[in-house]
């Protein structure tokens, strides 16, 4: 069973649950929720990780998987892109989204005005603002990493 959601931090208890980590619900309410009070869980094989906490949860012995959802996960994508903290690297490659300014993308897509918005985060790294020719697939190299 797989549960997709979005990373909000209402959603923490949740998440915690999925990974097999201690959550603050008090255990009455915990027991009258349904399906959530029928996890049972699993320890991982041991492993070489240092304090390995995590635990697999299971219901009807099928295990439970949490993903957070593709939209947003490109949100946190675009995210990272536009932060001046540190320059995102894929391989040998840096992200540097700069060059599709040149490229007309639109300048709140680039600044992230609204960081809730799927439509700008799929914008910032849609190719049509990456290549010069699309028909040739013509790509500045300052927009290579953007591409990986």
């Amino acid at each position: 069973k797989i549960l997709v959601m979005d990373n909000a931090s209402t959603h923490v208890w949740v998440k915690f649950l999925f990974l097999g980590l201690p959550h603050n619900v008090p255990e009455e309410r915990f027991q009258k929720m349904a399906f959530w009070n029928q996890i049972v869980y699993l320890d991982f094989p041991a492993s070489s990780l240092p304090r390995w906490p995590f635990r697999k949860p299971t219901v009807h012995s099928e295990v439970l998987y949490l993903l957070n959802g593709p939209n947003h996960l490109v949100k946190n994508y675009a995210c990272a892109l536009r932060s001046a903290r540190a320059t995102l690297h894929i391989g040998r490659y840096w992200v540097d989204t700069s060059s599709t300014l040149d490229l007309a993308l639109p300048a709140g897509c680039f600044t992230g005005y609204d960081e809730q918005s799927d439509l700008e985060a799929a914008t910032l790294l849609s190719g049509y603002f990456v290549s010069t020719e699309i028909d040739r697939g013509v790509i500045p190299w300052s927009l290579t990493g953007l591409l990986l």
